[in-house]
């Protein structure tokens, strides 16, 4: 359950850059930004869907990446603020 609101809330969060790089010239100049979106995509993929596919395919050794999504996650959440920052010093 946690997986599927963590996979939802990320996705979201990655539409909402998708669209703000595609809607501004100058959020897309900010390197931490693409940076980040690319780190919530790797993330998500890491975390939500090693979960998915170790209860799926009964492979219990899977879960050993889901640590390293998290750790990727919150990389990218911090690039995000930084981003944000960024953004509102130009």
């Amino acid at each position: 359950m946690t997986a599927v609101l963590y996979n939802q809330i990320h996705a979201s969060v990655i539409s909402a850059i998708g669209l703000a790089l595609l809607g501004s010239q100058k959020l897309s100049a900010i390197l931490a930004l693409r940076c980040s979106a690319v780190l919530f995509i790797i993330g998500t993929v890491l975390f939500s869907f090693s979960i998915y596919a170790s209860v799926s395919l009964d492979i219990p050794g899977l879960v050993n990446v889901t640590p390293v999504g998290g750790l990727t996650i919150m990389t990218a959440w911090l690039l995000l603020v930084i981003s944000g920052f960024l953004a509102g010093k130009q």
